[in-house]
């Protein structure tokens, strides 16, 4: 609404919302897609969990609002995780092979499982 560069910013909604970023995010249970198209919905039901997206996308056709996705933890920690491992790649103190291996199950850590 205010920002300097109207069209960068309706182009970024239109790219985070594209039936194939909501359904490469649905593929990691982590979103339900906002947009109501026949592309973005069959990504999303193709996945689990839970086993029936089916009642998701039921619940849309009454409240179709974008959400975010629900992820209980700690946001502070899994930041200075992430920017940790971040700063030692970047500074050459680690691999981005040792990055992939260890990042995920160290940012586990910040989240309630």
């Amino acid at each position: 609404k205010n920002t300097e560069n109207p069209e960068a910013a309706r182009q970024l909604v239109q790219a985070l919302t594209a039936a194939e970023t909501q359904g490469e995010n649905a593929s990691l249970g982590a979103n339900i897609p906002s947009r109501v198209s026949d592309e973005a919905i069959d990504a999303f039901l193709g996945f689990t969990p839970p086993e029936n997206n089916q009642a998701f996308i039921n619940a849309l056709q009454n409240d179709p609002v974008a959400e975010g996705p629900l992820w209980a933890g700690s946001w502070p920690e899994y930041d200075r995780i992430m920017n940790e491992k971040v700063t030692a790649v970047l500074n050459g103190d680690l691999t981005i092979e040792e990055y992939a291996n260890s990042v995920c199950d160290e940012a586990n850590l910040a989240f309630n499982q």
